[in-house]
């Protein structure tokens, strides 16, 4: 399965592909170049809640 796309099921079938590649920006590196950006810029941001199973 490692680069097909389909697997097929008693039942069912389930099937993915491979979203469009991107741009991301590489905010660590930027921080490390222009540290005062992050007095500037920076936005404070609440954790988030996490949904965890215990078997």
């Amino acid at each position: 399965m490692v680069d097909g796309s389909k697997a097929l099921l008693p039942s069912d079938e389930v099937s993915w592909k491979r979203s469009q590649d991107s741009t991301v920006l590489d905010s660590k590196r930027l921080l490390q170049d222009q540290p005062d950006l992050l007095s500037q810029y920076g936005i404070p941001k609440p954790g988030s809640r996490r949904f965890l199973v215990q078997t």
